[in-house]
């Protein structure tokens, strides 16, 4: 069953997420009004890449929050104290027809899974499905498969428009680790049987169609991208870059001002703006500049989506 990357998470640290995202907002980026509570006393905002999203996790209940529980985000990621702790990405979720299908599909192939389990407010059919994923199976970061259960036939047509500084889907995701090979293989076993992992001068690659996931040490990820790299006091933070795609890498350059920094891909020798995290959630960005209506062909003919292009 087709595995799609969904969306990143990643805690903000900070005294007020709604006052934080204002930050994103002015530097151009998509920051959507929606907001929702969750177990144990967390609130999230979201940052939009187009068909994708950057999800940030607050703490907003101290008391809550400490006293834990077994719900919701508690359920999903035991280690949560550990993971707020520091404030860099920590999870991914790859979206799924059915996290049903998926559980039984994977259990018969040998692999030891979590149970799936649903979310359902009060009184209602459950909305969202769950697959936890075992850092044993994809390391690196805590990942689950989620299934969207009100999706009509309207909301399957997806709307792009890019950002304000012109920033309008996900392109992939760099993966610092001291085993980059190993951890690359254990990626493309699990989520693509067909493909191999493709190796440039110490990077391993792994197609996640429509996106790349690139895992490198983190020597490499230093001195190819100019960032400077810290490991993560948990077992969940090897995502080191969320790489974007721009319409026009000028604009980008201009609306995100002394975040940006101007570099050259060591391989392709194409531009790209090294982005330094916005505030306190530890997120690094690295945006290229690309046609926004190759992409729609491209991507509708790898996947098949009816995407709608909302030009500015």
């Amino acid at each position: 069953m087709p595995l799609h990357l969904d969306h990143i998470l990643t805690f903000a640290n900070v005294l007020n997420v709604d006052n934080y995202v204002e930050r994103y907002r002015m530097l151009g980026f998509d920051v959507t009004k929606e907001t929702r509570p969750y177990k144990p006393g967390l609130r999230n905002r979201f940052i939009q890449f187009g068909c994708e999203y950057l999800e940030l996790v607050w703490v907003e209940d101290e008391a809550a929050f400490n006293a834990g529980g077994h719900e919701e985000f508690a359920r999903m990621f035991p280690d949560l104290p550990a993971i707020h702790q520091a404030a860099r990405p920590f999870s991914v979720a790859f979206k799924t027809a059915s996290v049903e299908a998926l559980h039984t599909e994977w259990t018969r192939a040998g692999y030891a899974v979590p149970e799936v389990w649903s979310f359902a407010p009060p009184d209602m059919p459950p909305i969202l499905s769950f697959q936890t994923i075992p850092d044993s199976l994809l390391p690196g970061v805590s990942a689950f498969a989620i299934t969207y259960h009100l999706n009509t036939p309207a909301s399957e047509v997806r709307h792009v428009r890019p950002a304000v500084n012109t920033i309008y889907a996900l392109d992939g995701l760099t993966f610092a680790s001291e085993t980059p090979q190993k951890h690359a293989a254990q990626w493309g076993v699990l989520l693509n049987l067909s493909a191999s992992v493709g190796e440039n001068d110490g990077v391993y690659e792994v197609a996640i169609t429509p996106h790349t996931a690139w895992w490198m040490s983190p020597q490499i990820f230093q001195e190819r991208y100019g960032v400077e790299y810290s490991p993560a006091p948990h077992h969940f933070g090897e995502i080191a870059a969320v790489h974007l795609l721009a319409e026009n890498l000028n604009t980008a350059t201009l609306r995100l001002g002394e975040y940006a920094v101007h570099q050259t891909h060591p391989v392709t020798n194409e531009p790209l703006l090294v982005v330094s995290p916005i505030g306190n959630d530890g997120v690094t960005y690295i945006i290229r500049e690309y046609s926004i209506d190759q992409w729609q062909a491209e991507r509708t003919r790898l996947t098949g989506e009816k995407i709608v292009l909302h030009h500015r």
